[in-house]
């Protein structure tokens, strides 16, 4: 005992006192590293928030702690990201330029934008790649009849085109 040691009751105390202390930071610590955990799988912007405050307040400066605030940022900005992407698919379907639609379907498939409006988009897509390949052979027929100064084929060419 610690009487037979030569050791005070008041030591004796105060080192159990600080043994429980840390017992309790101990476990605070982990339940906030377990809730970061599973906030950041749940991607749950509100939850992961309450646990990256939970985490600092117990001291916690990790990886997952870095890891954690990347996501809740782009879980916070996933909203404006996808309100973002369908303005700029709406756009592209309506300007025409295939280029510009393929890249704006690919950003919207990332942010997460509803996929009956990407489909819509990719069925527009194919209509513009379509009517650009029509515009193609249209034009090569032209030349090829007037090459030939074929007239028949020539007119033939330019009701094709029209």
């Amino acid at each position: 005992t610690a009487e037979a040691a030569g050791v005070s009751d008041e030591l004796v105390g105060n080192a159990r006192h600080k043994l429980e202390e840390l017992m309790h930071q101990v476990k605070r610590r982990t339940s906030a590293e377990v809730a970061l955990a599973e906030a950041f799988e749940a991607d749950d912007a509100q939850a992961l928030s309450a646990a990256i405050a939970s985490a600092e307040d117990v001291g916690i400066h990790s990886s997952s702690l870095r890891n954690a605030k990347r996501r809740f940022r782009e879980l916070k900005d996933l909203p404006h990201r996808k309100t973002s992407a369908e303005e700029q698919l709406e756009r592209a379907a309506k300007e025409g330029d295939a280029t510009v639609l393929a890249a704006a379907v690919v950003n919207a498939e990332t942010a997460g934008v509803a996929s009956n409006l990407i489909r819509h988009a990719r069925q527009r897509l194919a209509e513009m790649r379509q009517a650009a390949q029509h515009r193609k052979d249209a034009e090569a027929a032209l030349a090829e009849a007037a090459d030939k100064r074929d007239i028949p084929g020539l007119i033939k060419a330019i009701n094709a085109a029209e």
